[in-house]
């Protein structure tokens, strides 16, 4: 060791910081090893060995300290502890001998190398290069004791022991809680003692008592209390939702308690939206159901006003062609009325004839021809059925008015399409009046369809009556 003398002042703190590294180390070393599998026989011989170890660098220690002393004092000090050192080599021989024995590997046979550097006789042998193979076995006791730390933090984390089951309990994003029956609480993670302090604000010891107070309405109104699937759920502040059940779970003739507390945050956002959406659907369900009964007053209203306008458009030609013979002074004998009579009723039973618009409109020109009426038709009725049926209406309401009211003899009608909308125009040779003319049933019935379809009609007095209806098209192929 007089060669630790001529070193430098930086190697010397060098090597003083490596014995402290290789102390610590070390002592982390035998923990970690002793935490890291059951007692066995080979398991304690490992322990022991690594023990041994230790005592090593503190001998190594005390040789390095006396020779620091003396650089101190100026005086060399022969180094001593040599019964010391050898009973030191001789432990770690024995333990590293039946501990590679009991391990099957030549592993612990590399610390019988490092060991024999202490021994008085070898320092003498290896003269002037004894302090590069000290410091060489310190660094090597150095790396061995890092390795076995890290190896032995690597094994504990993967093993299963009651330590790592808690350390992974603790981890779950869900609230875990097992106790006895009697509520004595066995295990508890974090995620559960923070579910505890944000509902009730303190942590429960007992399991029973703290879901009790979970199922009573004793808590802060802020913290609402919900159901889902028959669990009870608590909406906190911060916006998340919490399901929590309780099981009884029979082990080994005894009965334990589990608590669980699982996050339903996204599946309480679907329940409420899907809530919402069966409210609106309810909402529009019994607005359809009205929307409906009204239906069914307005068809019956549709129903009666078109029955109406049959009987008025059937009766009115009726009585147009009676008025027209009487005005012509021609003889009404029992056959004619009887004619003019006959099939009425059934006529008006029957519902709306499904006749080809032209065919309707020339069977009208017909009838008023038979009583002196000339109608004449100039242009195309509307390829759209429901409107060309809405024109043959109105002339035929028309024509009636013109012959009962003007004592008209001539009807001249023009229908003429363009591209936005179709024009009807009815005028006649019979009588006008000054005075305002109030439209009757049929003329108002009509006024109403034709609105409906978003047409106007308008009555013209002068200089000949004239009545003027515009449809709009609602397709420029119609």
């Amino acid at each position: 060791m007089i060669e630790f003398f001529t070193i430098s002042w930086t190697t010397r703190i060098f090597i003083t910081f490596i014995f402290g590294i290789c102390v610590l180390t070390q002592s982390l070393a035998i923990v970690l090893n002793f935490y890291r599998r059951s007692l066995t026989t080979h398991h304690i011989f490992e322990n022991l060995l690594e023990i041994s170890i230790l005592f090593l660098i503190f001998v190594f220690s005390l040789l390095y300290g006396q020779v620091l002393n003396g650089v101190r004092s100026g005086f060399v000090v022969p180094i001593g502890y040599e019964n010391t050192r050898i009973a030191i080599f001789i432990v770690v021989l024995v333990l590293a001998m039946v501990t590679s024995g009991l391990t099957k590997t030549l592993l612990p046979l590399s610390l019988i190398p490092a060991a024999a550097i202490s021994l008085p006789s070898l320092e003498k042998v290896m003269g002037s290069t004894f302090p590069w193979f000290f410091v060489a076995t310190l660094i090597f006791l150095l790396g061995r004791s890092i390795k076995i730390g890290v190896s032995s933090l690597n094994a504990i984390k993967t093993r299963i022991s009651a330590l790592s089951v808690i350390q992974a309990v603790d981890t779950l994003q869900t609230g875990v809680l097992f106790s006895e029956n009697d509520g004595h609480t066995l295990l508890t993670n974090h995620q559960m003692q923070s579910l505890m302090l944000a509902i009730t604000g303190k942590i429960f010891r007992n399991s029973r008592q703290f879901y009790d107070v979970l199922g009573s309405d004793q808590q802060e109104s802020e913290k609402i209390k919900a159901e889902l699937d028959g669990q009870m759920v608590y909406l906190l502040l911060d916006g998340t939702a919490w399901m929590f059940a309780k099981t009884d779970i029979p082990f080994r003739r005894k009965n334990y308690v589990h608590i669980s507390a699982a996050d339903v945050s996204e599946l309480w956002k679907l329940t409420s939206k899907l809530k919402l959406q069966d409210q609106e659907l309810r909402h529009k369900s019994a607005e359809l159901k009205k929307t409906i009964a009204n239906l069914h007053v307005l068809s019956k209203k549709w129903e009666i006003e078109n029955a109406r306008m049959r009987a008025h458009d059937i009766l009115g030609q009726r009585l147009t062609v009676l008025l027209r013979t009487i005005q012509n002074e021609q003889n009404l004998d029992y056959d004619s009325l009887t004619l003019l009579s006959k099939g009425l009723l059934d006529e008006l039973k029957a519902g709306p004839s499904i006749t080809e618009p032209y065919d309707e409109l020339k069977s009208i020109q017909q009838i008023f021809n038979a009583i002196g009426v000339d109608i004449r038709f100039e242009g195309k009725l509307p390829v759209n059925a429901d409107k060309a049926g809405l024109f043959v209406d109105i002339i035929r309401e028309s024509s009636t008015n013109a012959v009962r009211h003007g004592f008209a003899t001539q009807i001249n009608i023009k229908a003429e399409p363009t591209e936005n909308v179709y024009n009807l125009t009815i005028n006649n040779n019979g009588h006008t009046t000054t005075s305002p003319i109030t439209p009757g049933s049929g003329i108002g019935t009509i006024r109403k369809k034709v609105g409906a379809l978003g047409g106007n009609l308008d009555i013209i007095h002068h200089p000949m009556f004239t009545l003027s209806v515009v449809l709009p098209r609602g397709d420029q192929h119609e």
